[in-house]
């Protein structure tokens, strides 16, 4: 999951109570998660990435968020050309290719799907975790995640903040949905953004999240995003995250020196990243694995760019509720190949302080949900593991 932030207030639930349970399970979507592995399983790293840094960076007061900032999903910053659609071109001229700037009927398709509503409550399997922003990553050892994505282009969906920056490093891909159901997970996006496009290098990159550079990036922010409507928001949350970013940005450091080269390591990987901001390629959204809107909109948005989804990191949201008939929906909704992979984590912090992590084939996961499987833990047999240890699993097992 991730580092968290409490509201100071928590939102009224009497929507949710009018609703009903099945309101409730909707709402219930998280950022990393809890246990199980199968005979699949394989290695298991015992070098710890460095997981309590120095830290002198404290976090600047924010006052709650207003109305206005919790109830509506932001605007595009990049919205698509005035007068441009998807039927103003034909299906091959559609198609995107690995680089290059989008064309304007290509960018219509691309920012012109909906995002779902933002929920009046953030939920999660404990109640004093209701209303919580997870807006740094609290995984470890990710870097077990990168064979299997690394160089394999296509399509990015994933919850969370810096995983997403993290794993597209290695992926390369075409195209990024960045999908949380969290506004202010969204919102922070939208700060990292700005600062790879503001930043001639990772150094200054990293300086921006620095707190005796607070200022400087809290004007370069107005001056992003000056006409948005959202734009107090994005610096809210910015002063609320600075100080969890700038201590999940040296561990990703730390990571890259110590096991595998990652965007804050390795310039060719951050001048893609940043390269794909500047061709409108990345884009943020509120996306909910479990409404019918955001995620079956990035799927079709995909099909018709011929895009095909290459890696989807759920983190441990399943981890928070049974497969509903939706979720299935939006999975086999997504364009996917023989190269497709399903990203996981599974908290087991109290014996190892991080996670299991675990992949599988898209396609093979799409399999599982069409033989009926009620939640990723019936597609793998738990086992012991010890405090030193990270499993890692890759996960090829058709249903029975």
């Amino acid at each position: 999951m991730g580092l968290r932030v409490k509201l100071s207030s928590l939102h009224t639930c009497s929507a949710a109570l009018l609703c009903g349970p099945l309101l409730m399970q909707l709402l219930l979507f998280g950022c990393s998660g809890s246990s199980v592995v199968d005979a699949n399983e394989g290695s298991s790293p015992r070098d710890a990435v460095d997981s309590n840094p120095s830290a002198k960076n404290v976090p600047e007061p924010v006052a709650p968020p207003t109305a206005s900032e919790t109830a509506a999903a932001p605007a595009d910053a990049k919205p698509p050309t005035k007068g441009a659609s998807a039927e103003d071109s034909t299906a091959s001229s559609l198609t995107v290719a690995d680089a290059g700037p989008l064309s304007d009927a290509q960018r219509a398709v691309f920012w012109g799907s909906t995002d779902d509503e933002v929920p009046e409550v953030l939920n999660a399997v404990k109640r004093e975790n209701f209303d919580t922003h997870f807006l740094s990553s609290d995984e470890l050892h990710q870097y077990v995640l990168a064979e299997k994505i690394e160089g394999i282009g296509g399509g990015y969906i994933g919850v969370g903040t810096d995983q997403c920056w993290l794993f597209m490093g290695w992926q390369k891909p075409s195209l990024a949905w960045l999908a949380d159901y969290d506004r202010w997970v969204v919102a922070l996006h939208w700060s990292y953004m700005a600062f790879f496009e503001h930043a001639a290098s990772i150094d200054e990159f990293i300086r921006l999240w620095d707190r005796e550079n607070r200022t400087e990036a809290i004007e370069i922010l107005s001056k992003a995003y000056a006409d948005r409507d959202d734009r107090k928001l994005i610096i809210k949350v910015f002063r609320e995250a600075r100080h969890k970013v700038a201590r999940r940005l040296r561990r990703i450091v730390s990571m890259g020196k110590r096991k595998r080269p990652t965007f804050l390591t390795d310039p060719e990987q951050f001048a893609y990243l940043k390269t794909m901001i500047e061709e409108g390629r990345v884009r943020p959204l509120v996306g909910n694995m479990l409404s019918d809107r955001g995620y079956s909109g990035m799927g079709e948005s995909a099909k018709k760019l011929g895009v095909v989804i290459r890696h989807l990191y759920l983190s441990n949201a399943e981890d928070y509720w049974s497969y509903p008939d939706v979720f299935r929906s939006n999975v086999r909704g997504l364009p996917a190949d023989e190269r497709s992979v399903v990203s996981r984590a599974r908290a087991s912090k109290p014996i190892n302080k991080d996670y299991r992590y675990m992949q599988q084939p898209l396609r093979g996961f799409i399999q599982w949900l069409d033989s009926g499987v009620d939640r990723s833990r019936s597609m793998w047999k738990s086992r012991p593991i010890e405090e030193d240890e990270f499993p890692y699993t890759w996960f090829t097992t058709p249903p029975s």
